[in-house]
Parts: C-alpha cells; structure tokens; sequence
C-alpha cells in the first residue's frame, strides 16, 4: 500500500525564471491546463505530477497549502508548497531537482523538509552549490 511522505518547501526564485516555469507551476497549484512548453525534466514522465501538490492524507498534523504570489517589491516570485503523497515515482525528490536551479538562495540556505510518515526526523532542504 505505501507510506507517505510530506514536502513542506518556502522559496523565492529568481527574477529571471522562465514564465514556462512560472505557467507549470501555475498548473499543478491551480489546475491551470497549460500543458504546451512542458520541461523535458523527468519530473513531468511520471504520471501523478501535475496534481501531487493537491496531495493530503491524515497521516500529518499540518494545513495542507500551496501557493505562488508575485511580489512587486522584490519584483519576482514566492513559491510555498505543503503537501504529501505516496511518493512511489520520487516526485518529490524530482520535483526538487526540477525547482532547485530557479530558487534564489545563496549555498546552503534552509529551505524546507521532506518527511517519511514512518520517519522519526524529517530530512532538510538545503539549497546546493
């Protein structure tokens, strides 16, 4: 059956992050169908990734929100992400990978957790080199 695993993620990306980025993410937060100009990540092979941020089971004492906002005095975006899934596909780590190369944070800023419903501690996000 599977367990669950939680991504909780706070990031701003960079001013210069493509508007396709901005348009995908749209459409897994909001069900926007805009599915031309997908990535050729691997992210988008597997077949849950465009609704796993709608993802929620009771397993996790959290309020399960995902947004992106634009700010106009930073002049760029937020992305906020809080959801689990049965993450059999490694859509999350994917998605991580996918989202990394546009956050704007300088080398090993916190940026969130993941967490295995069976884990005792969650595994923290860094932003890499």
């Amino acid at each position: 059956m599977g367990m669950y695993t939680e991504l909780l993620l706070t990031v701003r990306l960079k001013k210069e992050t493509p508007r396709q980025v901005i348009n995908i993410l749209e459409q897994m937060l909001y069900n926007k169908k805009s599915l031309h100009g997908l990535s050729s990540h691997l992210l988008f092979k597997t077949s849950r990734w465009e609704w796993m941020f709608s993802g929620s089971s009771y397993y996790f004492n959290s309020i399960l929100k995902s947004l992106i906002e634009y700010d106009d005095i930073t002049h760029s975006y937020f992305l906020s992400v809080n959801f689990n899934i049965k993450n059999y596909g490694n859509e999350i780590e994917l998605f991580i990978d996918w989202i990394m190369p546009f956050v704007a944070a300088y080398p090993g800023e916190f940026l969130g957790y993941s967490r295995y419903e069976e884990a005792t501690e969650p595994t923290l996000i860094y932003k890499g080199e």
